[in-house]
């Protein structure tokens, strides 16, 4: 039987058992084991190769989001947006960042 099989069962009793519970028990661990394992086949795509040209585009975007973010919220992100500045190579000098 299936998960969802399992589910409709268990969800159409009225009361539940001990046996139940572990029923469900093994659903949860099943469904766990099926996230872990997707999640493991996706990681492998972290190593692939990093455009510098996307990069530099995202840290771009990085910056102006968390500028905008800033003058919304009034939250002080300067060590942030330092950082980000030296990474652009962004001099403190220009008005425009």
């Amino acid at each position: 039987m299936n998960i969802p099989e399992q589910v409709a069962q268990l969800t159409s009793k009225a009361n539940f058992t001990p046996n139940n519970h572990h029923d469900l028990e093994q659903i949860n661990i099943n469904l766990t084991n099926i996230l872990v394992k997707a999640d493991k086949q996706c990681s492998k795509f972290k190593a692939a190769p990093w455009s510098p040209e996307l990069h530099q585009m995202y840290l771009e975007h990085h910056y102006w989001a968390m500028q905008a973010s800033s003058l919304k919220t009034g939250q002080n992100y300067d060590h942030l947006l330092a950082q980000l500045r030296t990474k652009l190579g962004i001099s403190n000098t220009n008005k425009n960042h």
